[in-house]
């Protein structure tokens, strides 16, 4: 498709930030709330009211601000997982960004098994928003702890599941909570992390 192959085009002329070229993936809501016979309805939320009603999830990739993927979530008995929608996006990049080293960042509720595991399986690098009521296994001690009880930085960490991964446990004054991120790189400060 001429409009993605611009994309990427585009995306390569991108800067890195040390060394990675920054992929973040999101899905939004498309409220389609006076729709009745469009193929592949479902609902979902309004972001600014919401409101439930008939829509679309869109779930798209940018790199570096740049779109490079986008696809309309299927209406589908047989429907593929968030995950297996979210690696075939990661897979679709990749394929397109041969030799470029991506890193991924990917919002809330992502921190699953099969996706975490699955990125670490074809080393992939990323930086997940992750869930604050995960209970985590500190590798230093040993200990199960929630994921809110770490300390403030960054804690080489079990998932509850055994995947080892780091997490950023970050508190800026003006944050109701920590925020939580999880990620298989060891590059970034927090800050650099919370600009992602």
């Amino acid at each position: 498709d001429e409009v993605e192959a611009k994309g990427y085009a585009c995306a390569e002329e991108t800067e890195e930030v040390k060394g990675y070229m920054i992929a973040s993936y999101d899905e939004s809501d498309v409220f389609k709330p006076h729709a009745e016979k469009m193929e592949w309805l479902k609902w979902v939320r309004d972001g600014s009211t919401w409101l439930k009603g008939q829509g679309y999830v869109l779930r798209g990739m940018n790199i570096n601000g740049i779109s490079v993927y986008s696809r309309l979530e299927e209406y589908d008995k047989n429907k593929i997982t968030k995950s297996e929608y979210v690696m075939e996006a990661i897979n679709h990049v990749s394929e397109n960004m041969k030799g470029k080293r991506l890193l991924y960042v990917i919002d809330r509720w992502w921190d699953v098994i099969e996706l975490v595991d699955d990125l670490l399986l074809w080393e992939k690098f990323f930086l997940i928003r992750g869930k604050t009521n995960r209970i985590l296994i500190d590798c230093k001690t040993g200990k199960r702890v929630k994921v809110t009880e770490h300390p403030i930085g960054r804690t080489k960490v079990l998932m509850e599941w055994g995947t080892e991964v780091y997490v950023w446990r970050i508190q800026r004054k003006w944050f109701k909570e920590p925020i939580i991120l999880y990620t298989n790189v060891e590059e970034f400060d927090a800050n650099e992390c919370l600009e992602m």
